[in-house]
Formats: structure tokens, sequence, C-alpha cells
């Protein structure tokens, strides 16, 4: 291996390593603002339970180069791409009070993106327009 691609592979190592960081700390924020003040603990607890769990499982991946010398590359890839694409669907909490009912929680609208319509002639939306 050549100087150069030991640099490239230690700063993408060192990238990963710090957006599953992020992501980690993320989890508190996104559960906090997702669920009502009566779930909120318990939300909070099961969703760090769930993290905890894959990263016990995480280690055990690596042995999927066994079959094939990639497959654990592109397994952590393609969940981390997956993960990145449910988050879309969140419902909006920008400026908006949080939820204290199990109702408010199921009545906050989702977030809006464009040419993704749910109805057969809608149109497209503006995606997260600025209000600031």
């Amino acid at each position: 291996m050549s100087l150069d691609v030991l640099e490239v592979a230690v700063a993408l190592e060192m990238l990963g390593k710090f957006t599953v960081t992020v992501g980690t700390s993320l989890i508190y924020t996104f559960t906090a603002e997702l669920y009502p003040t009566g779930l909120r603990n318990t939300a909070s607890g099961t969703c760090v339970m769930v993290s905890r769990t894959g990263s016990c499982i995480a280690p055990f991946l690596i042995q999927l180069n066994v079959y094939f010398k990639y497959l654990s590359y592109v397994t952590f890839g393609s969940l981390a791409m997956a993960s990145a694409f449910v988050t879309l669907f969140l419902p909006e909490s920008f400026r908006r009070p949080l939820p204290e009912t199990i109702e408010q929680m199921h009545k906050r609208p989702s977030m809006t993106f464009p040419c993704i319509t749910r109805r057969k002639n809608s149109k497209c939306v503006t995606v997260l327009e600025s209000q600031l």
C-alpha cells in the first residue's frame, strides 16, 4: 500500500468514527423531540438500548469478510444509507412546541419532499423553506 492510500483510508475511518459519534449524540435529541412527555424517558431508553445492541453486533459483522472481501463494508454502508434515508421521514420540529400527549404526537405533520406525493394529482412542494 502506498502512503497516499493509507492516509485516505485513515481519513475515511476517522470520518466514519466522527459520524457514528454524532449519530449517537443525535439519538437523544431526536427522541426527545418525537415523543410526548409521558413517553419521553421510556422512548429514550429504548432508542439507546437498540443503538447499544447494534454496537454489540457490529464487531461480528466484520466476520462477513470470510464470504466476500467487501461484504462487511457493503453491509455497514447500506445500513448507514438506509438509516439516513429513513430519518428524512421524521416530523419537522423546528420552532414548534414539543408534544405533550400521544394525540398531539400523531397530529404532527411530517416533512414534505419534492415529487414524493401521497395523492394522485398533487404537485411538487418546496423542501424545508426557511422561516428566518
